[in-house]
This record gives structure tokens, C-alpha cells and sequence, in this order.
């Protein structure tokens, strides 16, 4: 049978590769090529982004087309941007870094392959490029409209391998101080949300530029650029694409036209002054049908870096709109009459449900979801919370069968993977079902995978400060659960517990008594810590006290009662925390015993007050 084969054409190629890639499998196969592949999946949503088109991937090289150079150009610098920032949030040495290449030329396409002068000598260029760097064409440079922000270093001419003339060569890399091209495919949201699992909807428009200098303006509109792109992280809002936002840029339209032409609920609106070596930045976020202003807030800072500054206003900015709107989204769905209710006014209901930790609304939460699920399938957010949900129950030992319902809450965890892998909440999940599974290598990744996806995720930062005082280092636990408490204004409750635990571990008891009893109404196993930690205090009285009100809370609660005997306990407390080291256990227990447990010949059991002052 015949090859299908088409006649050559001139194209802009891309070649791609891992620089060291036998010496990062050395190090760990498994890692090694998940991280590879994840930055080959990263590096391709970028070319799509930028017009271009994937057409090959070769274990670790990848091969695509772009119709201009210039694209090609912003492709690749976007890319390498992004993997720095990736990998220096990793703490190995396992660290995938790309070299990229772009040559102008005559490409074959046959049997879904790419073949051709161009693919060649793209590929050769890659060979040149430094770890994390571009390497271009002289050609293809020619082509560079020059009002580009991109700075070219010349490596002279070279000679290639399987080219008998040799060819002029240039590393490219982007100005200082500017911002690369906007994608010619604007992805902010992929598709609006449908009516089953519709999200509030926010759009930013550009920040005013209120300083002398018109230059600035360039820092203006990069803060609001970061703002989107940072909003767009939150898998729980809608977000207005650059395009849509910046048609409003020197206008004065009203609000409400705004709601009504975009659909949105909220719009993000400020300004930026730049006097010298200061700026100021106001931001404030307005709800469109009635003007209302929900929140503003000013920012003063230095601009010794100005990048360091506009990450750090862009990441207060954008971490209180979060919380804001989710915060005000759980309030509302809560009122809603049941006929009113769709799958994501489900899903809010369920969390603001959970908030309130008892049995009832952990079991109400579960319905909700599950009735979610049913109206959406594909509702990704609703199959992550209901993991939450399950694991919660299984932990507490609300329910009869905790094997089966751990069983459903790393299913559903999965499920929510797989429908959207970009989900920081998603795969913060699945560290916690990991770490709980003693699996602290796949706790640790996914942790610092959800971070990477949604560095403004305060859930992820706490979930990692558990992550880490499980495995033993509870004061580098402790500097993440208060990375995540400064992020969010509406923190969860089980911030305060998860860093009471921590204090705990580190033997910080007075810290642990203060995060543990400030938390309205706790889970009750947040009781049993404080037990321990006055009992380690030496605050024995209270410490009595606290373990007969959870040993009552318990006899009521759950599914199954152990008794009093703290053998009987072990598999509780193993579902608190899964600490690597027996040890943290043994100073857990060491401080129940204290509380009120007497160490008899056979086994401890737990004694009353009244039991102890007898004695």
C-alpha cells in the first residue's frame, strides 16, 4: 500500500529537549519521567497558546510547528519562564531542564511524521542552547518584527552536523523589565460554565495608570495581566479573559453595563502610582448589579525589585478576592431554598455544611455532592470535596465500614484528577489520602504539585505544613500553616488545628493550647490534642477535664466506641496523623497518659477525674 505523503513546505520549526536526562533517571526513574512528561504537557499548552502545533513527542524531545518565528520566539521564552518558576519550587535535584531550538525550513510531513531540512537544523540549534535557554536561526532572527521585546546575543556562524555551509546563530531571551507578547489564544477559561455548574464570574479591568510617566503603563497593565491570570488558578470562579477585560481599557463604561455585557457578578477595578522609587496600588472589587463595594484595599511598597513587588501585590490582591468570594458564596448557597439549587449551588452548600463539623452535616454534605455529581458528571470540584467528605467521616469513625469509605474517598480524589489535572485542590487531596496511606514520597509530590498549580492556594500550603510534620520536621510545618493563614482572612477552621498539631510535635505545647481552644466548635478529636497538650504543659486539671468531655463527645459520635482503653485507641489516632516516625506517637500518647490513663499490667485504660483524685 501506498505511503500517504504530502509535498514539502517552508515552516518555523521547534525542537525541544532535556538537558541531563540520563543523569536525572539515574537519580529516579519514576520521578524522573513524570516530571519530564509533566513539563512536555506544560511546554505543549504553551505552544497551543501561541498558535503553534505539537507534532511530535519523542520520549524527551518534542518536535512542533508555528506558521511565524516571532511566535515560535514568545512560545518558547513563555515556557522556560514557567519551568524555572517549577522547578525552584522543588527540593530535589531531579530538576527537568529544556533547551529549545528554532530554525526556518522545508518540513515533509508522512505517516504522522515530520521530516525536512527544518526539523534537522531546529534540532542541531537545540544542541547549542544552554540548560533553560533558546537558540535561534539567523534566518528565522531576520523575520523578528525588532519591536519585539526580545534581546539577541550573536554566537556567530556555526558548523552543524549534515550542513555544508554553516549558519548564524543566536541566543534569545526577553528584555528586562518587559512582558512577553499575550497568547494569540487567550485560554484564561477554556469555556464558560455551563448552567449545571455555573461559578461566579468576575471580570478585572485594566489598572489605571495614575503616574507622571505614560511609560509606566506597562506596569499597570502587568499587574492586572497578573491578576487574571492568578484569578484563573481558583477553580471555583469564572474568569474574563485578558481580550474581553481590556476592550474597557480608557473607558468609564457603569458597572452595571459591564455585568450585563460580560455576565459577571464582580468586577475587579484599581489604579497604580509610581513616584520614584514608590508605588501605590489600590484594588478594590465591586459587585456589578448594585455598585456596591464589597472590599478595597491600598498598598504601599518600595520597588528596590520591581517584579518582587508586583508578585507580592498581585498575590494579596488576588488571595482575598478568593477567599472573599468563596466566603460569601457558601453564605448564600446556604439560604437558597432546596428547589432553587443546581450542582454548584450544591457543591457550596456542602462546604459551608462542613464547616460546622458535626456528623449530621458531614452526612448532609455527602448527599449534596452526591446530588451534584448527578445533575454534572464532569463537576470536578464536586468529586474532590466529597473525597473531603468521606476521608472526614473515615477519620471521625462516623461510619461502621471506614475501610469502604476510605476506599470511596481515594476514588473520588482520582476522579477529580482526571477530570481536571490543573485542580491545586485535586491533587492536594490525594497527598492527603497518600500521607494517610504512608506513602510520604507521593504525599510529598502532590503537595508540591497542587502548590506549583495555585501558588495562592492557602488549602495547599496548609496540607503541605501537615505533610511535613508528619514526616517529622513540624517546624518548617509550622512557617507553611502560617504562609497559609496569612494568605487566606477566611480560614478554614482546620487551619488552626492542623497548626496545633504541629506546635504539638515541636513541643511548643503553650502555642498548640492557643491555636487548639480558639477554634468554635471543633471536631472532636481537636479535643483529644488539647487533652495531650495540657497534660504536657502541666495543666493537669484542664488536661482531665478536656479528655472526659472527648471521651463523652466520642461515646455519642461515633459509629463504633472503642472503650477506655488507649490500645483500643491506636487506630484513631493513626487516622488523626500518620506520623513516619513511631516515636511522635509515643509523645502523643505519653501525653493522654498524663491527661488520665493509667498504665495497668495488662494494658492502659483511660481513667475519669474522679477515678484519678482517687487514687
Amino acid at each position: 500500500m501506498a505511503k500517504h505523503r504530502r509535498s514539502g513546505k517552508l515552516a518555523v520549526i521547534l525542537h525541544a529537549d532535556v538537558a541531563g536526562s540520563t543523569m536525572l533517571v539515574h537519580q529516579d526513574e519514576h520521578v524522573a519521567h513524570e516530571r519530564i512528561q509533566e513539563a512536555f504537557r506544560r511546554i505543549g499548552d504553551t505552544i497551543t497558546k501561541y498558535l503553534g502545533r505539537v507534532r511530535e513527542l519523542r520520549g524527551d524531545a518534542l518536535l512542533a510547528e508555528f506558521d511565524s518565528a516571532s511566535d515560535a520566539i514568545a512560545a518558547a521564552l513563555a515556557f522556560q519562564a514557567e519551568q524555572a518558576k517549577n522547578n525552584a519550587m522543588l527540593n530535589d535535584n531531579i530538576l527537568p531542564t529544556i533547551r529549545v531550538g528554532i530554525a526556518m525550513g522545508e518540513v515533509v510531513f508522512a505517516d504522522n511524521t515530520i521530516t525536512g531540512v527544518g526539523v534537522v537544523l531546529a534540532q542541531r540549534l537545540e544542541q547549542l542552547a544552554k540548560p533553560g535557554g533558546v537558540c535561534i536561526q539567523g534566518a528565522a532572527y531576520e523575520t523578528v518584527p525588532k519591536r519585539l521585546p526580545f534581546v539577541y546575543e550573536s554566537m556567530g556562524e556555526k558548523r552543524l552536523k549534515g550542513f555544508e555551509e554553516p549558519v548564524r546563530a543566536y541566543s534569545v531571551a526577553l528584555k528586562v523589565g518587559e512582558d512577553l507578547p499575550a497568547p494569540k489564544v487567550d485560554d484564561s477559561q477554556e469555556a464558560p460554565p455551563t448552567e449545571l455548574s455555573k461559578k461566579p464570574a468576575i471580570a478585572v479591568l485594566p489598572f489605571s495608570n495614575m503616574s507622571a510617566d505614560p511609560e509606566q503603563e506597562y506596569f499597570s497593565d502587568g499587574i492586572t495581566e497578573d491578576i487574571i491570570t492568578e484569578l484563573s488558578r481558583f477553580k471555583a470562579i469564572f474568569v474574563i479573559a485578558r481580550n474581553s477585560s481590556f476592550h474597557y481599557k480608557g473607558q468609564s463604561p457603569k458597572l452595571e453595563d459591564i455585568g450585563r455585557e460580560l455576565g459577571v457578578q464582580y468586577v475587579v477595578e484599581g489604579s497604580v502610582r509610581k513616584v520614584k522609587k514608590r508605588v501605590r496600588v489600590t484594588a478594590q472589587l465591586v459587585e456589578t448589579s448594585s455598585g456596591k463595594h464589597l472590599w478595597a484595599d491600598r498598598y504601599d511598597r518600595d520597588l528596590e525589585d520591581i517584579f518582587a513587588v508586583q508578585d507580592e501585590l498581585v498575590k494579596a490582591i488576588v488571595t482575598f478576592i478568593g477567599g472573599y468570594i468563596d466566603f460569601t458564596g457558601k453564605a448564600r448557597a446556604s439560604r437558597l431554598d432546596d428547589d432553587k439549587l443546581h450542582a454548584y449551588d450544591l457543591f457550596l452548600r456542602a462546604r459551608a455544611a462542613e464547616d460546622r463539623n458535626t456528623r449530621e452535616d458531614y452526612e448532609y454534605a455527602a448527599d449534596c455532592l452526591e446530588r451534584a455529581i448527578l445533575l454534572d458528571p464532569g463537576f470536578a470540584q464536586a468529586y474532590q470535596a466529597l473525597s473531603l467528605v468521606y476521608f472526614m467521616q473515615w477519620i471521625a469513625h462516623w461510619v461502621s465500614d471506614r475501610e469502604a469509605v476510605f476506599s470511596k474517598s481515594m476514588k473520588t480524589a482520582r476522579k477529580a484528577v482526571e477530570l481536571d489535572p490543573t485542580d491545586s485542590a485535586a491533587h492536594s487531596r490525594m497527598s492527603t489520602l497518600y500521607l494517610n496511606r504512608r506513602e510520604f514520597e507521593d504525599s510529598g509530590r502532590s503537595c508540591r504539585k497542587a502548590i506549583s498549580l495555585n501558588p495562592n492556594d492557602s488549602q495547599a500550603f496548609a496540607l503541605f505544613g501537615m505533610y511535613l510534620t508528619a514526616v517529622g520536621e513540624p517546624e518548617r510545618g509550622i512557617l507553611q500553616f502560617n504562609e497559609a493563614l496569612s494568605l487566606n482572612p477566611f480560614e478554614p477552621k482546620w487551619f488552626k488545628w492542623g497548626r496545633g498539631i504541629a506546635y504539638f510535635t515541636a513541643r511548643r505545647y503553650d502555642a498548640a493550647i492557643e491555636d487548639l481552644s480558639s477554634i468554635d466548635s471543633p471536631i472532636n478529636e481537636v479535643r483529644g490534642w488539647l487533652a495531650a497538650s495540657y497534660a504536657h504543659a502541666g495543666r493537669l486539671e484542664e488536661a482531665q477535664a478536656m479528655l472526659e468531655m472527648f471521651l463523652q463527645a466520642a461515646e455519642q459520635e461515633m459509629s463504633v466506641f472503642p472503650g477506655k482503653e488507649l490500645s483500643a485507641w491506636e487506630d484513631y489516632w493513626h487516622g488523626a496523623i500518620e506520623y513516619k516516625d513511631e516515636a511522635y506517637f509515643q509523645h502523643l500518647y505519653d501525653g493522654l497518659r498524663k491527661a488520665g490513663i493509667s498504665c495497668g499490667p495488662v494494658r492502659p485504660s483511660f481513667l475519669t477525674t474522679t477515678e484519678i483524685r482517687e487514687r
